[in-house]
């Protein structure tokens, strides 16, 4: 499964040159098959999903993804309104500033100015989690580098469900989204979007 998000941001990096950069998201398969493509790499996994943890250590360390900026969100997916167990790990308002903090040395970085900024997220079936956290880097990133634009809210879901290219459609995660949200200061404007 894979969801294809196009983040045409231009903005004037070193030496003046115009760049964008690609946000795309799936599940875990479709991940380890094309991470090569990306610059870095971002895993929303949670510590149940062993299978998935085995084959990111295999795209991590075998595969050469060492090489890349690399960031993993260690948690479940659990919406806004669910109670929590105790074996429950929720996403926290820390998971996501590490996020945005990642995705900020990502886009600064000179593998952006070079054509390899395109970022690679992805959780264990490509649907909830990883959906979220792509509609939220693509918010920090937007707000980071060129301001949010009148029409960006309107925008971001159609560009959810028109990049669709499997049987399934994102249903962002609440939770990730919510705090996402809080965190980037959007008064429920991304909230408001799920």
């Amino acid at each position: 499964m894979i969801f294809e998000i196009n983040l045409c941001l231009c903005f004037k990096g070193l030496k003046g040159l115009a760049v964008s950069i690609n946000v795309e998201f799936g599940d875990i398969d479709w991940a380890v098959n094309n991470y090569k493509d990306f610059g870095a790499i971002i895993s929303v996994i949670s510590e149940k999903d062993i299978k998935a943890i085995k084959k990111v250590e295999m795209m991590k360390y075998i595969s050469g993804c060492a090489m890349k900026p690399y960031h993993i969100m260690s948690c479940d997916d659990i919406p806004l309104s669910q109670e929590y167990s105790p074996d429950c790990h929720p996403a926290t308002e820390e998971m996501i500033s590490d996020l945005f903090t990642f995705v900020g040395r990502v886009i600064s970085s000179k593998r952006v100015l070079h054509g390899n900024g395109n970022i690679l997220i992805h959780c264990n079936a490509g649907i909830s989690r990883s959906s979220a956290t792509a509609m939220a880097v693509m918010t920090y990133m937007q707000k980071k580098l060129g301001g949010i634009p009148f029409d960006f809210y309107e925008r971001l879901p159609a560009r959810l469900l028109s990049a669709c290219h499997s049987c399934g459609s994102p249903q962002p995660n609440s939770l990730i989204v919510d705090i996402s949200d809080r965190v980037l200061n959007l008064k429920g404007a991304l909230t408001a979007l799920i």
